[in-house]
């Protein structure tokens, strides 16, 4: 799913797609101990949990089309 995700990104976002690892506290966890290897993907934006977090709305709309994309393809959906 990562590489079909990173795939999408690329394809689709004005911005090259950047494949990093962090350590972070999310819900990703549950599924990480459960065998399933998680990816967080979102929209840039600035403040992250602060007063005034915010994400950039073409940002958003680019991050739900690859989104849509990678389901599809995971899926074996063709256009």
């Amino acid at each position: 799913m990562t590489q079909a995700a990173l795939a999408r990104a690329t394809q689709l976002q004005s911005n090259t797609p950047r494949l990093k690892g962090f350590e972070a506290v999310t819900d990703a966890a549950h599924y990480a101990g459960k065998g399933v290897v998680p990816i967080i993907y979102g929209p840039s934006g600035d403040g992250f949990h602060g007063d005034n977090e915010c994400v950039e709305i073409d940002s958003l709309v680019e991050t739900t089309k690859v989104i849509a994309a990678t389901v599809l393809d995971m899926c074996g959906v063709k256009s």
